[in-house]
């Protein structure tokens, strides 16, 4: 697999490097280590309306025009990681203003998350493809996932879940076609309308 790096807005990475201050004083590793050899990833959120009807929108690929009614952009989670010190940070926007850096976190978790990305070129399913990596997350439900947009023409896009519990249909750190991806998130979608 070949990933393609994204193009980070002028004004996020702005908001990155003058943001960093803020959270971690200059003279620490982790300042160095984030400002200097960070990898940042544009992170989405898939907004279901319950009351929508089961599979309206399992086979409407989330493009970027769809992106005010499926999808829409959180911002960028910037982290890195060197032997023993790992990081990671988001650069978003609240309400209309400036982007700016909104949280800053040294979990294991992060570690974990850094490890999954770094394995992403090992998966079968994904050899001698191009993809541009992004960060998914489920706005009702624990579960975070890498989608890889194709950039080749003709190539689905795949989506490999990393964090969170996803439905039983979806293994960790196994690369789905869009279709069986929303098919299973949809199958849990459905079991929450019928609870409520």
């Amino acid at each position: 697999m070949s990933v393609t790096r994204p193009n980070i807005p002028l004004d996020h990475k702005r908001a990155f490097t003058t943001g960093l201050g803020d959270f971690i004083d200059p003279s620490e590793p982790l300042w160095t280590l984030l400002s200097q050899n960070y990898t940042a990833l544009e992170a989405f959120i898939l907004k279901l309306e319950l009351p929508q009807k089961s599979g309206d929108w399992v086979l409407r690929k989330p493009s970027v025009a769809e992106t005010e009614t499926s999808v829409s952009s959180t911002g960028w989670r910037f982290w890195a990681s060197a032997g023993d010190l790992y990081c990671a940070c988001h650069v978003g926007r609240i309400n209309e203003g400036p982007p700016k850096m909104t949280g800053f976190s040294t979990v294991v978790q992060v570690l974990a998350d850094i490890e999954r990305f770094n394995q992403l070129s090992a998966i079968p399913e994904l050899a001698g493809t191009a993809f541009e990596p992004h960060v998914l997350r489920i706005a009702w439900y624990p579960l975070e996932a890498f989608w890889l947009r194709s950039t080749v023409a003709d190539v689905e896009d795949h989506f490999v879940v990393f964090s969170g519990f996803p439905p039983e249909e979806l293994d960790s750190m196994e690369a789905y076609p869009m279709k069986t991806f929303l098919k299973a998130i949809d199958k849990r979608a459905s079991e929450l309308r019928a609870r409520k």
